[in-house]
């Protein structure tokens, strides 16, 4: 579940029981819902893992495969991410995904899918100016 209200969230509750990864993950899906009509999550065909936001037009055709982390320095972690995020984009024809990390900028190609590593500022900015 998200939040469209942080304030609100924190006002009604005693101790803010949020955290930064999830704050993260809350703006870039409200930003994705600012772009795109339809947006949801993706289990992968295997069932054990899953891709944080596929975001598709009106038709419900996926457009972007998105994954969200904070700081994919830990080859595990980067592994956990990519491979999920690579299979989706395979499977609905996208050529190109996104994570979107604190701080961090990269490409990883994957199974012919390259992913873009970008900043959360940076990729917020970027999606402004469209």
């Amino acid at each position: 579940m998200y939040c469209t209200d942080w304030a609100l969230a924190n006002v009604n509750s005693s101790v803010w029981e949020g955290s930064l990864s999830q704050a993260l993950e809350n703006v870039v899906c409200m930003h994705l819902h600012r772009r795109w009509p339809r947006v949801n999550y993706y289990l992968t065909r295997t069932g054990r893992a899953e891709v944080d936001f596929i975001a598709a037009d009106l038709r419900g055709k996926p457009a972007m495969a998105v994954q969200v982390c904070m700081d994919m320095t830990r080859p595990e972690t980067a592994a956990r991410e990519v491979a999920p995020l690579a299979a989706a984009a395979k499977y609905f024809g996208l050529k190109e995904a996104l994570i979107v990390t604190l701080d961090q900028e990269q490409t990883i190609r994957r199974d012919g899918v390259t992913i873009r590593v970008c900043s959360a500022p940076r990729w917020l900015m970027e999606a402004k100016g469209e």
